[in-house]
């Protein structure tokens, strides 16, 4: 089984070359970093290049083109080790592999597993005039395999699957109203990974189960406290009499709904436990619902080596000390691959991020050193009441849906932040031009060593192969 994931800028480039209004059939080739997670193969698309139409022979319902064009780019490809991805149009609207189409895959990728001794699958993938794209995975033997789900991630987000699983239509009958079937049918499908279950986690995840999402991964590696009780549904106070573990709680709680949703949990730091960052990287969504700025950026990395939207929710709650209220506030940041990162928005600075890691991995070194006033406080955790935190999730999971189904009058590209006022009583959203030119570098790159490009994951190195 395998999933093919490309960003949104790449497939905007991809259709335009491939469909350039003549009608007839055209060719690109894209290298792909790569991760197999459970047995199933996720093919990441790292760099596109456009084979010109010039020097192609094209019909309606064919394609050739001179294969010493692309020896450089293979090369290239085959020591950094990378997979091949081979695009082609079929103007026609013909929706499977062709005979000529079998033929010619067989003859290229018997000639691009020549070119390294890797042995890991690389893919064949037909786009239609919509946009719609189908494939199938090449093994070692020429086999063909069907890619499960092709996946467009961006600012907007487009769900390709190839066999969609069926939905319960009686229980998701008024959800089906208000989105269409389409986009329930997408969300029942999809795998989402919510990391932290607490103040702003718990209620995003009430709300993703009852819409149907079908697969749910949680991580967290807090137990449960008499002070969560004011917070997390489904918490109850005999959870914190027997050092119940959140995540525990929180399956518990969900799995009583009985709904065809699969709930799997990870009571560990995402740090420290690589089978719960696979679960990450598998999914095809991820809600970060941490304080912690070191996490944050973990997961920033995680989307932008493979291809996975992010949404950080933040919220902030702030008394005046004598039982008034300063501020109560909340963030939420859209991060995709090739997008404003979290640092370039600016959401956190390299010192917080210094003093978090300093504070996770050595905290006696760190109060001391904060204590001496050599580090920032990032341990002041912020209060949490539960209706605050519920509207801010209930946003969050509003901004999910709308990147799967524009309900919004501008386009997507206006909301990378949203932030939220309550002592305002104002939501504002804005558009962010920044770049973040160290972590574009890396789009597409799956596994590599380090994992993530940090050195601080360099445990795992054995684990990857």
């Amino acid at each position: 089984m395998a999933s093919l994931r490309i960003t949104q800028e790449q497939f905007e480039s991809l259709k335009s070359h491939l469909f350039p209004g003549d009608s007839l059939e055209a060719v690109a080739l894209a290298s792909c970093g790569r991760f197999c997670h459970k047995g199933h193969d996720y093919l990441l698309i790292n760099e596109v290049l456009l084979i010109p139409h010039a020097l192609c022979e094209r019909k309606t319902d064919y394609v050739k083109w001179p294969t010493g064009f692309t020896d450089d780019f293979l090369e290239k490809s085959a020591q950094q080790g990378y997979g091949i991805v081979k695009f082609h149009s079929h103007p026609g609207y013909y929706k499977q592999f062709s005979k000529i189409d079998d033929r010619s895959d067989k003859a290229f990728f018997d000639a691009v597993y020549g070119w390294s001794d890797d042995k890991n699958p690389h893919a064949s993938v037909v786009m239609l005039p919509n946009g719609e794209m189908f494939g199938r995975t090449i093994s070692y033997d020429l086999g063909f395999a069907e890619i499960k789900r092709v996946s467009v991630i961006g600012r907007d987000l487009k769900f390709f699957d190839r066999k969609p699983q069926s939905i319960d239509e009686e229980v998701s009958l008024r959800d089906i109203q208000a989105f269409g079937h389409g986009t329930v049918s997408t969300l029942s499908n999809l795998k989402v990974a919510v990391v932290g279950c607490s103040g702003t986690g718990s209620p995003l995840l009430e709300q993703l189960y009852r819409l149907n999402v079908g697969n749910i991964n949680i991580t967290d590696h807090d137990s449960m406290e008499t002070k969560n009780l004011n917070r997390i549904y489904g918490s109850k106070r005999a959870h914190t009499q027997i050092d119940t573990k959140k995540v525990s709680m929180m399956k518990e709680h969900l799995d009583e709904i009985e709904l065809d949703v699969e709930v799997t949990v990870f009571d560990e730091n995402l740090f420290y436990s690589l089978p719960a960052i696979r679960e990450v990287m598998s999914s095809d969504f991820i809600f970060g619902c941490v304080d912690k700025v070191d996490a944050k950026q973990l997961l920033n990395h995680i989307s932008t080596y493979y291809l996975v939207p992010y949404i950080d929710i933040g919220v902030k709650l702030k008394s005046d000390g004598e039982g008034g209220i300063e501020e109560i506030s909340g963030a939420l940041n859209y991060v995709c691959p090739g997008g404003p990162s979290m640092m370039s928005r600016k959401a956190y600075s390299m010192e917080m991020l210094e003093a978090d890691a300093l504070n996770r991995v050595d905290p006696e070194t760190y109060r001391a050193r904060r204590k001496e006033g050599y580090m920032i406080d990032v341990d002041n955790p912020s209060p949490a009441v539960i209706s605050v935190n519920t509207l801010v999730a209930a946003l969050g999971v509003n901004e999910m849906l709308a990147r799967i189904h524009n309900f919004r009058y501008s386009g997507n590209e206006d909301f990378d932040t949203t932030m939220i006022s309550l002592t305002e009583w104002d939501i504002f959203h804005t558009h962010d031009k920044s770049q973040d030119k160290y972590l574009n570098r890396f789009i597409g790159k799956g596994d590599t060593k380090p994992l993530l490009g940090m050195a601080e994951l360099n445990r795992f190195n054995d684990d990857l192969g």
